[in-house]
């Protein structure tokens, strides 16, 4: 008797959520009176009470005494929290949506949206799946020499796909002018079709922080050096590493700084960042490999690279970098990212920090890569018209407001305007320095065989880290690297 009185009052409330999510209810209507609800479900005011305080605790409607229940969700409040029960209408279009390499966390956050999301399009039911990531080779790319491709996903490089018509051309699609507005410039970068004509392929998910120097204020204060409002520029960085040496001889298990080895394609970016400061210009072209061999063409690739030679040779730290900084015991980050700050506040987050943007180079101000994972449609995961329809309206849904706030708590920037990112809240210091960085950034490189140049350069570059090179012969075997992969 307990289990059927429950289970009925649940199924009228998720029925008139469902209804309100489908916009028969709007923001501040006024629900049918209990009166009313007792006859059309056949039960008891006990049960619609019931009902409609589940509903007030999921931030759907506010019971006025005396008065009725008014309707308090908008579209935006689509994460509102998902009242349990059976789903009693008919799904019609079964979407799968593909996560690259997803932690257990980003995983629970998807399904959360997910729920939500199919609570108020009941014809739609989103499968989540989770797509491994790997250093060696791109998943993606096997999925689609199998034809084996879910409807939509995510990734961080995509012109390869693009290049062979696995994905839909967004901007071909109904409503794309107006999420287009609705978002930053920065999550729109055109890549080239088969037949080499430019289309919006993907949309940033959400923007990474750029990249910003983080300083342990506790080791600073034990080496007695006063901490400036800004790096005025990279060889502050080296006299620091210097300075913070000298501290080891008392504190052998502090590090004046550290610096992540590249493996695979992985922790190549920030170096490829410091040496692309002498390329990146007006005409500077994400999409061409051409600009990509040219950071290592210059004269001034290799003093580049020994300069960061020389704080390898402060006592660095080459492993762990995140975590060992967040336990406390590495002097300052010069390459600190959002994977940082999300290590930091899960291991240590009373741990005094400071931030800074990262130095100007010469005269010019740092140019940082805007990056962050895209998501797109496979044309062959949707074989039908109203698959194609389902999956764009489910990525047109994770550009919402709350999704996309949701999102944020991953320590990135949302890329809806007007959205106040989780970090803005947390970190505001943190969200200052990211938004004056994004002024002057730079898309990031994505071409065809994208990651094997990575993987070829990050190789190289970890020889040298490891002090097994000089900065000349690891410029020059980058530079025979590329040219034998043409």
């Amino acid at each position: 008797m307990s289990r059927s009185f429950t289970a009925r009052y649940r199924q009228i409330a998720d029925a008139l959520k469902r209804e309100i999510c489908q916009g028969v209810w709007k923001k501040n209507d006024r629900l049918p009176s209990r009166a009313q609800l007792c006859r059309q479900y056949q039960v008891s005011a006990i049960t619609i009470n019931s009902a409609w305080k589940l509903l007030t605790e999921a931030g759907m409607i506010e019971v006025v005494h005396g008065s009725g229940a008014y309707v308090r969700w908008t579209p935006d409040d689509e994460y509102a929290q998902i009242l349990p029960g059976p789903r009693s209408l008919r799904v019609k279009e079964r979407v799968v949506y593909s996560m690259l390499g997803a932690t257990p966390l980003y995983t629970f956050m998807m399904k959360t949206l997910a729920e939500s999301f199919m609570i108020s399009n009941p014809d739609i039911r989103i499968v989540l799946t989770n797509l491994p990531a790997n250093a060696s080779y791109d998943p993606w790319l096997q999925k689609i020499s199998e034809d084996d491709l879910p409807a939509c996903g995510e990734f961080f490089w995509h012109s390869a796909y693009a290049k062979l018509d696995a994905l839909l051309p967004l901007e071909e699609l109904e409503g794309f002018e107006t999420l287009k507005e609705s978002l930053s410039p920065l999550a729109f970068f055109p890549t080239s079709d088969a037949e080499n004509r430019p289309h919006i392929h993907s949309i940033l998910f959400s923007i990474d922080l750029p990249m910003y120097v983080l300083v342990n204020r506790r080791i600073f204060e034990m080496a007695g050096i006063s901490l400036p409002e800004r790096i005025p520029n990279f060889s502050t960085l080296i006299r620091w590493g210097k300075a913070l040496s000298r501290i080891r001889k008392k504190h052998p298990d502090i590090y004046p700084t550290a610096i992540p080895i590249p493996a695979g394609w992985h922790n190549v970016k920030p170096y490829l960042e410091y040496l692309g400061q002498n390329v990146f210009d007006s005409g500077f072209n994400p999409n061409s490999p051409e600009y990509f061999e040219k950071m290592f063409q210059t004269e001034e690739s290799t003093g580049s690279l020994e300069t960061l030679g020389r704080l390898r040779d402060s006592g660095t730290l080459l492993e762990q970098v995140n975590e060992t900084f967040a336990l406390g015991r590495i002097g300052f980050l010069p390459f600190a990212s959002s994977w940082t700050l999300q290590v930091l506040d899960f291991l240590n987050p009373n741990l005094e920090v400071k931030p800074y943007a990262m130095p100007f180079h010469g005269s010019r101000p740092w140019k940082s890569f805007i990056s962050g994972f895209g998501v797109g449609i496979f044309r062959s995961g949707c074989p039908t018209e109203n698959r194609k329809k389902a999956a764009w309206r489910w990525l047109q849904y994770l550009f919402k407001a709350q999704p996309q706030y949701v999102r944020s708590q991953m320590m990135n920037l949302p890329v809806k305007r007007d959205v106040k990112a989780y970090v803005q809240q947390l970190h505001p210091d943190f969200y200052a320095i990211a938004e004056q960085s994004l002024k002057h950034g730079v898309p990031q490189f994505d071409f065809v065989g994208m990651r094997n140049v990575y993987t070829r350069a990050g190789r190289e570059l970890a020889v040298y880290f490891r002090q097994k090179t000089s900065a000349q012969l690891c410029i020059r075997n980058i530079r025979y690297a590329l040219q034998s992969q043409k």
